[in-house]
């Protein structure tokens, strides 16, 4: 993601100690700004490189469970977004939240960049199969680290739904070829 930093209007949302605690990401990113068009913008960037936080913690730090806990109120699930990008589709989760009494369309998704795909835990109706068959691909695929993308982006006005794929396509950059 390709963030405006150097924005004038870009403030930084700094990540608190006790989230860092718990979350133990390589990279937090977080803000907001106002462009021209007078549209507010909102984005959390979350990155693990190692380790196995990103197993869980994309699934526990995402706007699904972020914003109700900080007071905003679900008012409707959109669903998948796909996003064409370099030859395949990433899915974000689109969502409608009302948040002291303002809109905000809001779309995210969790990535796992060495698979090239989504990051999912296994359904809860899966049970301990669905567990134990997630735990054999990762051993049978010598995974020792889980790495993971938390991407989320906000705008401010309900009216602004239908531009939740060209903001994402606007801050996505495309990574080098590998060598």
């Amino acid at each position: 993601m390709q963030l405006p930093l150097n924005s004038a209007s870009f403030e930084i949302q700094e990540l608190s100690d006790a989230a860092h605690d718990m979350l133990r990401p390589d990279l937090f990113v977080s803000g907001s700004w106002r462009e021209a068009d007078g549209i507010t913008r909102a984005v959390n960037y979350v990155e693990w490189y190692e380790g196995q936080a990103a197993r869980h913690a994309p699934f526990f730090h995402n706007p699904e469970i972020c914003l109700p806990s900080a007071g905003a109120v679900l008012v409707e699930s959109y669903g998948t977004l796909e996003i064409p990008w370099q030859g395949g589709i990433i899915p974000f989760q689109t969502y409608h939240f009302k948040s002291l009494n303002r809109d905000m369309v809001v779309a995210f998704t969790v990535w796992d960049p060495t698979r090239g795909e989504p990051l999912r835990n296994p359904p809860q109706s899966a049970g301990w199969s669905g567990w134990i068959a997630r735990q054999w691909q990762d051993v049978a695929e010598a995974r020792q680290h889980q790495p993971a993308q938390l991407f989320t982006i906000a705008l401010y006005g309900l009216e602004n739904r239908g531009r939740l794929a060209d903001e994402v396509l606007r801050l996505m950059v495309p990574r080098d070829p590998a060598p």
